[in-house]
Order: structure tokens, then sequence, then C-alpha cells
């Protein structure tokens, strides 16, 4: 990906692009709603991870939400930037049984 990613900057590859209908759209966000039920129909309930995934994607959604927490720019960890706001805004709503952080 990165030799790709050069090459485009280079102006040598293009990338094909196009947009999606908002009919396939919704169709894509339906399905993903689908797969994530039916992950958390086939264990009973929503693990840990499922559960700390779904708040930092609500943080992203947020007014505030990026200062309190946000995925790094790959997408492979999070940060929490501001512990005392992420505690008193939003942990105890996804976990209740938490005394503090």
């Amino acid at each position: 990906q990165k030799i790709q990613q050069q090459l485009q900057d280079l102006g040598e590859v293009s990338t094909p692009h196009f947009e999606a209908s908002p009919e396939l759209e919704m169709e894509l966000e339906s399905r993903q709603l689908q797969q994530e039920k039916k992950i958390t129909r086939c264990s009973g309930k929503e693990t840990f991870p499922m559960k700390l995934h779904r708040l930092l994607l609500d943080l992203e959604n947020m007014e505030d939400g990026a200062s309190m927490a946000t995925f790094f720019p790959d997408g492979n960890a999070f940060v929490i930037k501001d512990a005392k706001k992420f505690e008193e805004k939003v942990l105890h709503t996804y976990f209740p049984r938490m005394k503090n952080f």
C-alpha cells in the first residue's frame, strides 16, 4: 500500500473513484448493522471489546467527543485524552458497574 500511495503521489497511478448512490449507502449500512446484531446475538450479549468499540465510535459523533478520546489515524489503537471528562460524561453510560476509571 505504501508503494501504491507513493506512486499516486507522483501521479503515475490513478485510483478509480465512484460515488455510491444513496440507496447503495443505505443498503451497506443496513448490512453492517445486521452483521453487528448477528455477532451480538450469537454471543448472547455485547462483549467488552464490542462495547468499547461502540463507545469510541459514538464519541466520534459527539460534539466534544474527540476531546475526550479518539482512535489513532491508523485505527489500530485509541487514546483517552481527558480521563476525568471521559469518566464523568461517558464511561458510566456504557459501563454502569465501574466505580471509577
